[in-house]
């Protein structure tokens, strides 16, 4: 059902800082998902002194690590505190937000969208249901089409699940903010500090570009790099021209460049000048992963793996079990040696070869978190 006179969100722009998304930033960086190479190298030094117990909680309050943890900043979006930057004004609106709340907070923003929320089922039901519903239509609000607004909603409600036992009454509530207040109060907050004086100078920066903190007409985006989303993306920019979104130009401590996201009527992006271009990383990155996950593109050398983890022969027992020239083994023993994926020790003049199995699982997780894979379930 479509309402006939939707709410209008404002225009314009505004330089900001949230500790909600520090905090998503902050968890998913420091959980350890994803390429260390992607990281600043202050945030690995700091991700690496995290204890191991925390790290043990993670999956009981967040499920498995993902590209991205969003849960702060849609409670921080349902809260009305996205643009806080004080953590305890933040976090003791975040804590209060009951599932009532939230329902009235996704409902009031999916009627701005002019579309009627469901009214079917329980609390829980309708409050997934309608913050799921409420993803496409901010996308479609800037003129963002994905591949597919099924995959989309499937992803959205994945999410949104993550959030609903995080509510207060919610059944990880109490163990959430305890845990939480331990990485911020203990870990993050002092990392924070010795990043705010370069937090303060690209503050500076972005404002002096745009003339001001904040402003109601479109921002001029000029000055922003080739990566951010509103120099790639036309039809984005466009929509933020007509009015249809206000920027939140997100300071933040860990420099990122091409970091980008969606709220109701808001484009959040940040605005750091990358030390390389998006095309210089991926090649970067690319390269060196393709060349050893060459050592799989042979038949013979998976059945050499096989071999290896099962039957513990040297290269002239498999060379004879396959039917091919021990020198044809060697050649390939010595590509999955050389990409790390098996050992070779000498036992006189046999070679005595042992599956890496975690080097093997290691090259599999980079090629999805280098693809970005979804999670199981959500493709």
């Amino acid at each position: 059902m479509v309402i006939e006179e939707p709410v209008r969100y404002p225009g314009g722009w505004v330089v900001a800082r949230s500790i909600a998304k520090e905090l998503d930033a902050a968890l998913s960086l420091f959980s350890g998902y994803g390429e260390e190479t992607s990281r600043p190298p202050e945030v690995v030094s700091a991700m690496r002194a995290v204890p191991h117990d925390w790290r043990s909680q993670w999956s009981d309050l967040l499920g498995a690590p993902r590209r991205w943890i969003g849960v702060l900043m849609e409670m921080a979006i349902l809260a009305g505190v996205l643009l806080e930057e004080d953590y305890s004004r933040a976090t003791l609106a975040m804590r209060q937000l009951t599932l009532e709340g939230a329902l009235c907070a996704v409902e009031s923003a999916l009627r701005s969208y002019g579309l009627e929320p469901d009214t079917d089922g329980s609390l829980e039901e309708r409050f997934v249901r309608t913050a799921a519903r409420l993803v496409p239509a901010i996308n479609r609000n800037v003129d963002l089409t994905p591949v597919s607004e099924e995959v989309t909603i499937r992803e959205a409600t994945y999410e949104v699940r993550r959030v609903l036992p995080l509510l207060s009454g919610g059944a990880l509530h109490a163990r959430f903010w305890l845990w939480l207040d331990r990485f911020y109060f203990e870990f993050y907050r002092p990392w924070r500090e010795g990043r705010l004086q370069s937090m303060e100078a690209e503050e500076a920066r972005a404002i002096a570009a745009l003339g001001a903190r904040e402003g109601r007409c479109p921002p001029d985006t000029t000055w922003l790099p080739r990566e951010n989303v509103l120099a790639f993306r036309p039809e984005m920019a466009q929509a933020v021209s007509a009015g249809r979104a206000r920027v939140f130009f997100w300071t933040q401590p860990f420099g990122l460049f091409d970091y980008w996201s969606l709220a109701p009527g808001m484009v959040i992006t940040v605005y750091g000048q990358p030390e390389q271009s998006v095309a210089e990383y991926l090649r970067e990155t690319a390269e060196p992963l393709a060349e050893r996950a060459k050592a799989l593109s042979d038949g013979t050398r998976l059945m050499l793996l096989r071999i290896i983890r099962n039957l513990a022969m040297d290269n002239t027992q498999m060379a004879d079990l396959l039917g091919i020239a021990r020198p044809t083994v060697s050649v390939h023993a010595k590509i999955l040696r050389e990409a790390g994926l098996i050992n070779t020790r000498q036992e006189g003049r046999a070679s005595a070869h042992t599956l890496n199995a975690r080097a093997v699982r290691q090259l599999f997780r980079e090629i999805e978190q280098f693809l970005q894979l979804p999670e199981e379930g959500e493709e």
